[in-house]
């Protein structure tokens, strides 16, 4: 997340359940330091949050005694061609990636055919799975590096994903659309806008839980997780605000009727974010 939601000046009600990215790129230092990488590149996306996020990294860099080479901005209105052609002739034999995957995927397939060797570390553990799936991609990834926000165990959400299926839940036109793009097949009783697209029909016997978990993870809840936290601790904040308007007891529902005074929601938040702490680590 980007560092400058910490400034309680500009957002003073924000808070989070993922790491602040200072933290993200004091590791990366910390495991340049450890493998005696002094010489690395960086790959930024065309947006302002990364931008910001990458000249912290390179200044971080710099300042612990390392080299940044080369700091390139991804983005569509450069030529792939062009972008892999500057990271071939770098002498940077690490590539340090705080980028999505849209334009970076055409980048490493051209890196492919040019038989490049890089090691590669990514910022986000969304764009190595996302990437790691694409044909060519794999080889030039060999021996990357990846970093993953906390995971944990959301009860009974890997057991619904498993059995949540086109054919229990007709109406869902998402879930088809994930059918088709996770197995090539499309449901037997889907009607897609009334038109049968060109994939063979399902067998009726397909389900998430075959899925590699590079593909589709139903196993490992990371961004999920920090949702499920997030919610939670929101639930219990309003919970305990009611209880007390009510003195622990709801005789009268008019009671949950009446607007919320919102600084009392975080008072309750920060008064509570130290239980979290300890149940949710």
């Amino acid at each position: 997340m980007d560092p400058i939601f910490t400034d309680r000046v500009q957002f003073p009600h924000v808070y989070r359940t993922v790491p602040n990215q200072n933290y993200q790129h004091r590791a990366v230092v910390q495991l340049l330091r450890h493998f005696g990488w002094n010489w690395v590149g960086i790959l930024s996306a065309d947006d302002d949050s990364s931008e910001r996020g990458s000249r912290d990294l390179k200044n971080l860099i710099l300042s612990s005694g390392g080299c940044v080479e080369f700091m390139y901005t991804v983005s569509e209105n450069k030529q792939k061609e062009s972008v892999a052609k500057k990271i071939l002739s770098s002498s940077a034999k690490v590539v340090i990636v705080n980028s999505d995957t849209d334009f970076l995927k055409s980048i490493l397939v051209e890196l492919h055919l040019k038989k490049c060797k890089k090691v590669w570390i990514f910022l986000s553990g969304l764009t190595y799975f996302a990437l790691s799936v694409v044909p060519q991609v794999p080889e030039v990834l060999n021996g990357s590096l990846t970093f993953l926000i906390h995971k944990g165990n959301i009860p009974g959400l890997r057991e619904f994903i498993y059995n949540y299926t086109p054919y229990n839940h007709k109406g869902d036109y998402l879930l088809k659309e994930i059918w088709m793009s996770l197995f090539f097949c499309y449901p037997r009783l889907a009607n897609i806008n009334g038109i049968i697209p060109a994939l063979r029909p399902c067998s009726g016997r397909e389900t998430v839980e075959s899925v590699s978990t590079n593909i589709y993870d139903a196993v490992n809840f990371r961004i999920v997780y920090s949702i499920y936290t997030a919610v939670y601790i929101v639930a219990y904040c309003l919970h305990e605000m009611l209880m007390e308007k009510s003195h622990g007891i709801i005789m009268d529902p008019s009671i949950l009727e009446r607007p919320l005074q919102l600084w009392k929601v975080f008072y309750y938040f920060f008064i509570s974010r130290f239980h979290f702490v300890c149940c949710l680590t």
